[in-house]
């Protein structure tokens, strides 16, 4: 295929539409389209047979709908025709008709919620959406045109006489109108319509069917190839039309089923197929090699695309099925073809010598061109550099990679900005080095990053170009800030930076504004609310400094010189506030308040001002009083530290819950004059969690019990009682889910597989990997999987060889977000997850003991609700219920002594509460006031109401997670080890006036405990209420002092008061002062409150898991006196 060139110029003239017409003259009788859905007949027959089309008849059909489109509609060059349907025959036949109507088609995904169809619809001007009934109530009526109105050629079954209509009379596109609008997500989430040509649609499918021709009957001259249309549905289905092949549709329900994908493509004889690589990994992981050998075998070409290629696949397939051209296709919605590459050359040695571990893109295909660009000379998103021109970096050398050529879409639809930053003009036309056979006026930055290998001359992508920071752990596109910020209709220009040392606690972002007039300069509070709307909140830059233009360097006009920003400590600002509040009258001072300056009344509030001017580094005088302190740049670190200087400045006992529920100066300071009489932490709490937790979406209903009457939470499907192949796993990257993910990995037969939040599954598993490096638990994981025991329970070892690829196979990283819908996925990989696996672990939570419930929510409580719904969604081909176990914390039972005392009982010493596991939760809801508690709380009702569905469920509740009893390593952010790490940091302890008890489970217990009820024994475990508690009584504070003095009799530990306790940490270590903050209020509670563990006893007495004793020795390993 290296062989052959040509100027990209000879397709300068057609239309997709062209191509089809004439090849249906050629061939009128062969096979155009199959669909073997008998799904879409109007009888809904089963053995009514597959719809199958020729070239004729498609020719006909299609001919006669243009007609209508273009009479009724109005359809004609550029005008976008949208299509709401699923894969089927009569989505291709729309698109053919749209074509020759002289439109454009508009993919629109069934799965897009009304809203952003209605957006859609609106936003490309389209005239019409072909649906069917299903779906054509989500769509304005007058828009609508479906597959059974009025006229015979729209009836599903295709059957009978059709009249014969004339070829539609239009205006002729040309080759630079549209052929088609597909909507994508940015990587801001915000969808963006992408405008395809006819001339790179044209560029793109005739040069795939040149290199790789159709196979012919060497007798009749027929084609003989069938292509399978699936994954990459819009891209393929129009490609086969043009060489006289037949399209064969896969349909939904198959395609992401590795047992009915192979078979269909076996049973129907297709020989053509583009896949991702992610699907054809699943169909090897899931298949015997024999089978996918047999059914496999009758493909001639499998292009892969849309992911990186790892060459151990790349391998594996050519060696079970040699004969098949596996290519790995580079393209780009963007830019249809760009490169393909022949996987069968990743065998041999990279260049070099070394071994590639993911494969290359191939060289660009005849007409294109890829030019490397240094990163350095284009990190401002600017396209000039040194001569007006980009600067190209040597071959092998790594940089953006920017494509050329016929292949270069139009732009973003309604997105000018958008447009102009990645589809920009060629500055190398003419230079030396430019292949003048290369018309590429305009280039598509791509945003990867990539090389071209010197030898080869073929593309290597090694990852993104995204400029991203951390802020405090949180990944911030630098970028995606910068464009928000060129949104605002008053500012010209921006660039954003991050300013404060790596991980610490000042790191913030700072934005450089120019304004478009000076005498109508935003202010920072109408900015920090306009990007309310474009960014999460802790993108939202806690400084604007305004300056005149942006500096460029000398050396290189154009190129923005960020080393001559000035700094951010002595540049102007941006006023704070539009209007002064001696302009408003009392009346307009709250609706106002966004863009005016609110001043202080008092002494107590103008102190607090002060105190937020100095933790956060701004002026007094940019503050007001009904600021929230977390949109003007604060967050829970310096909400702790600001509750600490209140009290201390005020002599108050101001809890951190009244600052995150009512954050502004004004309100904190009404609640120090007030004295405490005002709403407490409790009362204040407006939240419904019954009702939030009655809320759960009413589609989650398990498919067996969806129309059973009054279900009982006992009854489910049977298959939830067996040990599961594949356990889908959250919260892996934390520190009991990392614990948990370390003993399902020693499972042999096991498959984990992980949610991880991360760009891509490469970089999830890389988090879960150093998670577990971090917590010592990765080497012995690999210990274990090759150890003797090991290899006599499962045949993996003796066959792979190494514990590295042991693990490999069983743990499967997915990069995505329990905080999003569908768990951050789409719906093909949601659907595709769901009848993968067979149980799940829901052990992902964002655990902040100060954020308000509003702030946790979406993680804790929709989060949950995203996971229920994967446990009750089908995939393609079958239902399948996975049992939910899900871990919630004992921090949903109140620490609130009035949640279990009558009055009188409050004044008198007080028994200690044993709090069962089948306790009645409803009870507590009232006293609950932390909004990580009441989000665990709700969490776990929602739970319960999906299990009187008729889901399995089990809820296990760990206590406090001590250290490993293994390893030694705890979790620094713990209570009890904050405790005990400020008692040896200060040399005291607070034993005086207080009896705290350390209620301590070691974390490898508990996770133990979860995998051996998840995995090995879930009948022991569904509908139970489970206590991941240590059954050893709590012990005293004064007994590890007690041992502590023991081991180091040089040392004694100094007994003081808890006040005094409190001030000598706070000079000591401003972490264990800020957590104590937190925490301390259950040490308190822990002197009276105990959790039984009964029903955890009863699950694990025929097991071999015991839960070790808290004595001198576990207080060693997790205290070494060596690291004092």
């Amino acid at each position: 295929m290296d062989t052959i060139t040509y100027s990209n110029k000879m397709f300068d003239d057609l239309c997709l539409q062209d191509l089809f017409i004439e090849q249906a003259k050629k061939s009128p009788d062969a096979v155009a389209l199959v669909d073997y859905n008998s799904s879409y007949s109007a009888a809904g027959d089963d053995d009514k047979g597959p719809i199958e089309l020729t070239y004729r008849e498609v020719d006909e059909i299609t001919d006669a709908l243009a007609v209508k489109i273009i009479e009724d509609y109005g359809v004609g060059p550029d005008a976008v025709v949208g299509i709401l349907l699923p894969r089927c025959a009569q989505y291709v036949l729309a698109c053919v008709a749209i074509l020759k109507a002289g439109g454009a088609y508009m993919p629109l995904e069934l799965v897009y919620p009304k809203p952003l169809l209605e957006r859609a619809v609106k936003e490309t001007n389209a005239k019409l959406v072909f649906t069917n009934d299903t779906y054509a109530g989500r769509i304005d009526p007058s828009l609508v045109l479906t597959f059974t109105d009025e006229a015979p050629f729209f009836v599903d079954d295709f059957s009978g006489e059709r009249p014969s209509y004339p070829p539609p009379s239009y205006v002729h596109p040309n080759a630079d109108n549209l052929a088609f609008c597909v909507m994508s997500s940015g990587t801001t989430g915000t969808p963006k319509g992408i405008c395809q040509t006819h001339r790179a649609a044209v560029h793109s499918y005739l040069d795939r069917t040149i290199r790789f021709p159709f196979q012919t009957n060497a007798e009749t001259g027929d084609v003989e190839d069938r292509a399978g249309a699936g994954v990459f549905f819009v891209w393929e289905l129009f490609r086969p039309f043009l060489k006289g092949a037949t399209t064969v549709v896969i349909p939904d329900h198959v395609l992401f089923d590795p047992e009915a994908v192979t078979k269909f493509v076996r049973d129907r004889a297709i020989t053509r197929i583009l896949w991702t690589p992610s699907l054809l990994q699943l169909v090897m992981d899931t298949l015997a090699p024999e089978d996918v050998k047999e059914r496999l075998a009758g493909l001639r070409y499998l292009w892969l695309c849309g992911e990186v290629v790892s060459r151990d696949l790349a391998v594996g397939f050519t060696s079970l099925l040699p004969n098949v051209e596996l290519m790995n296709l580079y393209s780009i919605s963007e830019c249809h073809d760009v490169s393909i590459g022949d996987l069968k050359r990743e065998l041999g040695p990279s260049e070099g010598g070394e071994v590639r571990k993911y494969a290359t893109c191939g060289k660009a295909i005849p007409g294109v061109k890829f030019y490397i660009v240094d990163l350095e000379q284009n990190d401002d998103h600017e396209s000039t550099t040194k001569n007006g021109v980009m600067k190209l970096v040597p071959e092998g050398e790594k940089g953006e990679v920017y494509v050329g050529g016929p292949v270069v879409g139009r732009g973003y639809l309604n997105m000018p900005e958008k447009t102009a930053d990645r589809f920009v003009k060629n500055p190398f036309l003419g230079l030396d080095g430019d292949d003048s056979n290369i018309h590429a006026p305009r280039l598509y930055r791509t945003g990867d990053l990539g090389r071209i290998l010197p030898d080869s001359k073929e593309l290597e992508i090694l990852g993104r170009c995204d400029f991203m920071v951390k802020i405090r752990g949180y990944s911030v596109v630098l970028g995606a800030v910068e464009t928000a910020l060129a949104k605002h209709p008053k500012l010209s220009s921006a660039v954003v930076l991050a300013v404060g040392g790596e991980g610490s606690r000042d790191k913030k972002l700072v934005a450089y504004v120019v304004p478009a007039s000076w005498e109508d300069a935003p202010s920072a509070s109408s900015v920090r609310e306009f990007l309310k709307e474009h960014v999460p909140p802790y993108a939202i830059p806690s400084t604007f400094c305004v300056i005149d233009a942006l500096p460029v360097a000398a050396s290189a006009a154009g190129k923005l010189d960020r080393k001559k920003l000035p700094s951010h400590e002595t540049a102007q600002r941006l006023r704070a506030f539009s209007i002064d509040d001696a302009d408003l009258d009392d009346g307009n001072k709250e609706t106002n308040k966004s863009n005016s300056r609110i001043k202080p009344e008092n002494d107590t509030e103008k102190g607090i001002l002060d105190i937020w001017s100095l933790l956060l580094d701004l002026p007094a005088e940019e503050l007001s009083v009904v600021d929230s302190f977390f949109e003007v740049g604060g967050h829970s670190l310096l909400a702790t530290k600001m509750v600490t200087m209140i009290n201390e400045q005020f002599s108050t006992e101001l809890s951190i819950i009244t600052v995150m529920e009512a954050p502004t100066v004004r309100d904190i300071s009404n609640s120090i004059l007030n004295e405490g009489s005002t709403e407490t932490d409790v009362t204040a709490n407006k939240v419904d969690m019954q009702a939030e937790a009655l809320s759960l979406d009413p589609s989650i209903y398990p498919f067996a019990t969806r129309k059973g009457d009054a279900m009982s939470r006992f009854r489910f499907e049977s298959s939830a009682l067996l040990k599961p192949r594949v356990v889908f796993l959250t919260g892996g990257t934390g520190y009991l889910g990392s614990h948990i993910l370390s003993e399902l990995l020693k499972i042999p037969g096991l498959t984990t597989i992980c949610l991880a939040r991360a760009e891509n599954d490469a970089a999830a598993r890389e988090r879960l990997l150093k998670t577990m490096d971090k917590y010592k638990l990765l080497q012995s994981t690999l210990q274990a999987l090759q150890s003797p025991d090991e290899e006599k329970k499962s045949d993996e070892v003796a066959d792979i060889k190494t514990s590295e690829n042991v693990l490999d196979s069983r743990l499967v990283a997915i990069a995505g977000d329990f905080s999003k819908p569908l768990l951050g996925m789409n719906d093909v990989q949601f659907k595709s997850l769901a009848l993968e696996i067979d149980s799940i672990i829901h052990c992902g939570a964002e655990v902040n003991l100060i954020k308000p419930y509003s702030s946790l929510k979406k993680s804790n409580v929709l989060g949950t609700q995203e996971v229920l719904r994967l446990a009750t969604t089908n995939g393609f081909i079958k239902t399948k219920v996975k049992p939910v176990h899900y871990i919630s914390t004992n921090g949903i039972f109140p620490v609130d002594a009035k949640a279990y005392f009558s009055e009188a009982e409050l004044e008198a010493e007080r028994s200690t509460v044993h709090l069962k596991e089948d306790v009645d939760l409803d009870k507590f809801s009232p006293f609950l006031s932390e909004g990580y508690a009441m989000t665990k709380w709700v969490a776990e009702r929602m739970c319960a109401v999906a299990e009187s569905r008729g889901l399995p469920v089990s809820v296990m509740r760990p206590g406090n997670m001590a250290g490993s009893s293994l390893t030694g390593v705890s979790n620094p952010d713990d209570l009890n080890y904050l405790l005990i790490q400020g008692i040896l940091e200060t040399g005291c302890a607070p034993t005086v006036d207080t009896n705290y008890a350390l209620d301590l489970t070691p974390v490898d217990f508990a996770a133990k405990a979860v995998t051996e009820l998840a995995t090995q024994s879930p009948h022991l475990a569904i509908g139970q209420r489970i206590h991941l508690q240590s059954p050893n009584k709590p012990v005293g504070l004064d007994k590890v002092v007690e041992w502590l003095n023991q081991r180091d009799t040089s040392k004694p530990i100094e007994s003081v008061t808890r006040a005094e306790w409190m001030k000598r940490i706070a000079t000591t270590n401003e972490k264990l002062s800020s957590g104590w903050l937190s925490f301390e209020k259950y040490f308190l509670a822990y002197t009276w409150l105990e959790m039984d563990s009964d029903n955890l006893q009863r699950a694990l007495k025929d097991s071999s898991i015991e839960c070790p004793d808290f004595d001198t020795d576990l207080l060693e390993k997790w205290f070494p006196t060596s690291s004092q």
